[in-house]
């Protein structure tokens, strides 16, 4: 697995900037900074998606069309439940069921709007941002689904 050091560049100068990730991804101290241990996760994640978008790259063009990018999200789900990281409910639109995401055609046209270029392609940093988001997602609903029914409520200052 290799990864060239202007790949590297690009993909960290986009993470850092989302303090996002920094704090739910990584769950750091908050200090907007990556030590040694939250810099192993990160490096293991961005090893985790490249070869995830290598594999469903299958034309090998460097991007992902739509219908490899739904191939591509079902196996990063797979690979999150497999870690029992994530649950969802279908009626949120997006749930992890074996074998793998499984996104309602909606759902997925909404990502598939936000994360490709104008040629409807999605490059690698799109991926990477993409699954951040859902990896973000799905552990703060996990967390709010105290009951572990997969269902949460929200009240208006919440949302």
């Amino acid at each position: 697995m290799e990864i060239s050091a202007t790949e590297l560049q690009t993909i960290l100068n986009r993470i850092m900037t989302k303090r996002e990730f920094l704090d739910r991804v990584l769950q750091t101290d908050g200090s907007g900074k990556l030590g040694l241990t939250e810099f192993h996760v990160l490096w293991e994640k961005i090893k985790r998606y490249l070869t995830i978008f290598r594999q469903f790259d299958l034309d090998k063009s460097g991007t992902m069309s739509s219908y490899e990018m739904r191939m591509a999200l079902e196996a990063a789900g797979k690979y999150m439940n497999h870690l029992s990281f994530f649950e969802m409910v279908p009626t949120f639109g997006l749930c992890v069921i074996s074998p793998g995401f499984k996104l309602t055609n909606h759902l997925f046209q909404l990502i598939i709007l936000r994360y490709t270029e104008a040629d409807l392609a999605v490059d690698f940093d799109n991926f990477v941002t993409c699954l951040v988001r859902l990896e973000t997602m799905f552990k703060t609903f996990k967390t709010l689904d105290t009951d572990a029914d997969g269902v949460i409520q929200l009240n208006f200052f919440q949302v």
